[in-house]
């Protein structure tokens, strides 16, 4: 597949899958594996399955935070709002995208932090519930 990157992301970094959601102004939708892309100038989240996409650039991230489980958490804060995303496949090497991080933004210190229950149950559930929506619309 043939793929046009925009010349002002700079080269691309690494590329990691991850579930997006939703909450951010730009794409307020939940995205199932999601394509989370570094790129020398900053990060991009898109989906082949959706038009929209997310585009921060390093400067304008001013935190993240990350729970360390199977099915990590994290999130990232912008200038543009607040980007969720969830670890699904365990191909999904988090430790290099933290090395990624650290040398991309170096002053920005990844902040772990213990899983909240209630949080990843509502992730689930919304999870579940977007699945139920395509399968309706495969019909």
């Amino acid at each position: 597949m043939f793929e046009v990157i925009r010349s002002e992301y700079g080269k691309e970094l690494g590329r990691f899958e991850f579930d997006y959601l939703g909450e951010h102004a730009r794409l307020d939708a939940i995205v199932m594996n999601a394509s989370v892309k570094l790129f020398e100038q900053g990060l991009l989240i898109s989906s082949s399955l959706n038009s929209g996409y997310i585009y921060i650039k390093w400067s304008e991230i001013s935190g993240i935070t990350c729970t360390n489980e199977k099915q990590a958490l994290l999130e990232i804060s912008s200038a543009g709002g607040v980007v969720k995303l969830q670890k699904i496949k365990k191909e999904t090497d988090l430790m290099k995208l933290k090395q990624l991080f650290n040398k991309a933004i170096p002053d920005i210190e990844m902040e772990d932090v213990p899983v909240q229950l209630g949080i990843v149950k509502s992730f689930e559930l919304a999870r579940k519930l977007k699945r139920i929506e395509e399968q309706e619309r495969r019909k």
